[in-house]
């Protein structure tokens, strides 16, 4: 059997799905494994060898022959051979897709728009977290013939040349036995990001305790991640490629982060993580997955969450989801983590 993953969403939830391919490779050793993604998304999925080849789609400028040239490519590499399609993503255009193709096997959610265009369909369910989830999608398509040990967790593969990059970058702190903490404190919603305030302050707590900070983030994330800026502090945001971020958090002890793409990065690369929770809430299905976390959130706030991806701004202006948080605690917690 062959496969077709499709997964064009953010960042994070590309990473998740690193886990499918995974899972479908430890069961089924012989079969090819499509992946449909964005650009960025083929940036996470290098060096991934249990995907054996990558299809671009970019959404915001691709059009409907660009879909016609991928579902081409496909149908001419497995002329004749079964297909399993598989979408964790629920948007129409992975429905119609999956479709088009005419896999002998479809899978999506019922909760994906379209949902008829399946022959498969697995429950998409709060309260578990998203690789539970798209572990259905697999469990699905073998019906029954699963790992014991239950889904796999995501997968990133920085080489040696995004080590070497980094390393170039942190080496001050490298060299003095890894003392450093890498901080994530960017999110594209306003309501996910802990107060800058309150970041600073952790990293004051973490230099009076001669741990250093590497500030993680993407270009959208330099104006504010200078704000945090100090002699122990280096501000690497919008400096590194997805891969070179994964290989800078390995290096660090462990990272702070909120609910963000850097959790997710930290997840698959296996980082003691503390995350911080504002607006959402990990029952939406995106908490930290690494062996050793922590989430921290106020969970005596009733109007949390307040959307499925945060708000611009609190509806009811306290903002209490994350002021609330306060840092020595955050940096107490910290303490026990790594």
């Amino acid at each position: 059997m062959n496969y077709i993953i499709y997964q064009t969403a953010f960042i994070g939830d590309i990473i998740l799905a690193t886990s499918m391919a995974k899972t479908i490779r430890d069961i089924d050793g012989d079969g090819e494994i499509f992946f449909i993604t964005t650009p960025v998304g083929e940036e996470i999925l290098r060096n991934n060898n249990r995907i054996d080849r990558i299809l671009v789609y970019d959404k915001r400028k691709n059009g409907l022959s660009d879909i016609v040239k991928i579902i081409k490519v496909i149908k001419e590499r497995f002329r004749g051979k079964e297909t399993v399609y598989i979408s964790p993503h629920r948007f129409a255009r992975a429905s119609i897709i999956g479709c088009l193709l005419r896999s002998d096997v479809r899978v999506g959610f019922n909760a994906s728009t379209l949902s008829f265009f399946y022959n498969r369909i697995a429950q998409y369910r709060y309260g578990i977290h998203e690789l539970e989830r798209n572990f259905g999608l697999i469990s699905a398509v073998f019906e029954g013939v699963l790992p014991n040990e239950g889904y796999s967790r995501p997968e990133l593969f920085p080489s040696e040349e995004d080590y070497f990059s980094v390393k170039g970058l942190v080496n001050k702190w490298i060299d003095a036995d890894k003392n450093i903490i890498s901080i994530a404190p960017g999110s594209v919603w306003a309501t996910k990001r802990w107060p800058i305030e309150y970041f600073k302050e952790l990293i004051r707590l973490l230099e009076n305790h001669g741990t250093g900070a590497i500030l993680i983030g993407g270009k959208e994330d330099q104006i504010l991640c200078d704000r945090l800026t100090s002699n122990n502090v280096i501000n690497l945001a919008g400096r590194l490629t997805i891969l070179e971020s994964a290989a800078a958090i390995s290096l660090s002890r462990g990272i702070v982060t909120n609910d963000s793409a850097p959790l997710h990065i930290a997840s698959a690369m296996n980082v003691p993580t503390l995350a911080i929770f504002g607006s959402t809430t990990p029952y939406l299905g995106f908490g930290p997955v690494a062996d050793r976390s922590i989430v921290f959130e106020n969970i005596d706030v009733e109007c949390r969450p307040c959307g499925s991806h945060g708000r611009m701004k609190c509806r009811k202006k306290h903002f209490d989801c994350m002021n609330k948080i306060y840092p020595e605690k955050v940096f107490d917690e910290l303490k026990r983590l790594i």
